[in-house]
Order: structure tokens, then C-alpha cells, then sequence
């Protein structure tokens, strides 16, 4: 099963959840300033978060085990405005679910950049201090997919360059099922395809442009059995050797309206079924 992608995470998207998640017409509920506790009394995070009147909103975590530092994060500075999170509301950035792009469906881009994922993107093993840019190879259409080459790092930052006019898909959190890797994420069908990708339950996302929240931060999308090649080592699904096979995948992907050129970051938070979670972050250069 691969993931389209400590306690860091865990505590960053609680935080970002309360402020996205739970909110309403009568406006954001803000976390105040305060400390999480971890699983042990020896894990902790502590986290300072200044709230103007304005509704700006940032937060700073640092996680610690046995009085030593683990690992930190930050979630870059959070606007809303008063009712902007009310059910059925939705950014101006995001393209309806029921909306088509280049006449392909969501379900249908979903299934390309999988395609794509799998044929270009790698995952390491470990580590890999040099993995810093998004993977453009393969793409000319008028999607982009946003995805860089993973490692074993869940709160990780990629650079990357994307042309003008492009719409932008942020795949993920999205599970997958397929031909070439073992239980429980091996099926042999077309109906056990995707009946083994639904089977692990939806994952959770939150997501922001530009320091602003994106509502929804996707739609709950299943692809049919289809086809893909990927490279024989370091591939995404972790299976050396293997270089093609048929898959299915069930997630909550999103595609953006074309953000105009300039500098941006994106940050993306994803919460998976069994608690794994990834904050990745994305400076984006549209030219």
C-alpha cells in the first residue's frame, strides 16, 4: 500500500485540523497558546501560537523525548475570515468535484497521475538529504501533478517549478491497491482492485495556499483497475523488481485553479488510517 506523501506531524495536523476542521459560520476556532502531551509522560510538544483580532494564525512545535530535541515544525501564518469554513463552502481555488478538466473527470486524473506517480516518482528507504525539487518529468498537459521524490522522512519540503496556466492536482492522502504488492494491499481483479483500495478506509487532508486555508482540501475519489509501469528499484510501491502491474486507488485528491506567476507555498497534511501522518510543504515557483 503506498501513500501519496513522529509526533510532530501528529501535533501539527491537530492543530491545523481544529483551526480547518473545526470551524463554523460563526467563524474559525483558534487553538490557543498551550502544551500537547505525548503517548509517555517523557514525550511532550510545546507550541506558541499568537492570534491577532485580524484572524491570523501561526504555530511554532517542538517535539522532545527524554529532554532532547526530536524534531520541529511550523505551520506558516493561517488567515481565514468569519464564515469561510461554514458546510457546503468551498474556495474559489478549488475546481468542483463534478467540474472537468481538459474533458477528463476527477477520477480520470486521478488514474494519469497515478500513472505518472508510479512511472517517474521514486521513494528511498531511508533519508535522503539531497531529494529537494518536485519530480517534472513526464508532465505536458494541462494538469500539473505536484509530487516530489519521497524518503522515509514524513515532514519533509520540496522546491519546485511549475509553468503559468497549469491547473495543479495535490494527490493525497490517497491509499492503493495492486497486482504487485503483498497483503493486504494485493488484488488480482478488477472488482478486487478496487474493492481492496476502498477496504482501508478514507484518509483525512488539510490543506493551505499561500498561508490560506483551501476548503475542501479534497474529494473523495475512487479510480477503476488500470494499468502502470515504474522503475525496478526505489519504486513508490516498495517492491523491487517489479516494474509494471494494474492498480486501483481510493483518496481525496484535489486540483487547483491556475495560480498566477509568482512565488507560492503550499502545505499539505495528510492523516492516514492506522495514525501515520505527513506534513509536506511545497515552494512553488509559477513561471
Amino acid at each position: 500500500m503506498a501513500r501519496s506523501g513522529g509526533w510532530v506531524g501528529v501535533v501539527c495536523i491537530v492543530l491545523l485540523m481544529l483551526l480547518a476542521g473545526a470551524s463554523s459560520a460563526a467563524g474559525a476556532v483558534v487553538p490557543k497558546q498551550g502544551t500537547f502531551a505525548g503517548t509517555s509522560s517523557q514525550d511532550h510538544s510545546d507550541s506558541t501560537s499568537p492570534i491577532s483580532a485580524t484572524g491570523v494564525w501561526s504555530v511554532s512545535v517542538t517535539v522532545s523525548h527524554n529532554g532532547t530535541k526530536v524534531d520541529s515544525c511550523r505551520t506558516g501564518t493561517i488567515r481565514w475570515a468569519t464564515g469561510s469554513f461554514a458546510k457546503g463552502s468551498s474556495s474559489s481555488e478549488v475546481v468542483p468535484s463534478g467540474q472537468q478538466v481538459g474533458s477528463s473527470t476527477y477520477g480520470q486524473w486521478e488514474t494519469v497521475g497515478w500513472q505518472w506517480l508510479l512511472a517517474h516518482v521514486h521513494s528511498f528507504p531511508s533519508a535522503a538529504p539531497g531529494v529537494t525539487r518536485c519530480v517534472n518529468a513526464g508532465q505536458n498537459g494541462p494538469v500539473w501533478f505536484l509530487a516530489g521524490d519521497g524518503d522515509s522522512d514524513a515532514f519533509y519540503t520540496r522546491t519546485c517549478a511549475i509553468p503559468a496556466g497549469r491547473y495543479l492536482l495535490i494527490d493525497g492522502p490517497s491509499l492503493d491497491c495492486s497486482t504487485v504488492e503483498p497483503a493486504p494491499s494485493h488484488a488480482t481483479t478488477t472488482a478486487g482492485l478496487v474493492r481492496c483500495a476502498r477496504s482501508f478506509g478514507l484518509p483525512a487532508s488539510n490543506l493551505a495556499v499561500d498561508g490560506k486555508v483551501i476548503s475542501p482540501a479534497g474529494f473523495p475519489t475512487a479510480t477503476g483497475a488500470f494499468t502502470f509501469t515504474m522503475p525496478a528499484a526505489d519504486n513508490v510501491l516498495s517492491v523491487p523488481g517489479a516494474t509494471s502491474g494494474r492498480a486501483a486507488v481510493f483518496g481525496l485528491p484535489v486540483i487547483l485553479r491556475p495560480l498566477p506567476r509568482g512565488r507560492h507555498t503550499v502545505v499539505r497534511v495528510q492523516r492516514f488510517p492506522g495514525g501515520q501522518v505527513d506534513v509536506n510543504t511545497f515552494h512553488l515557483t509559477v513561471a
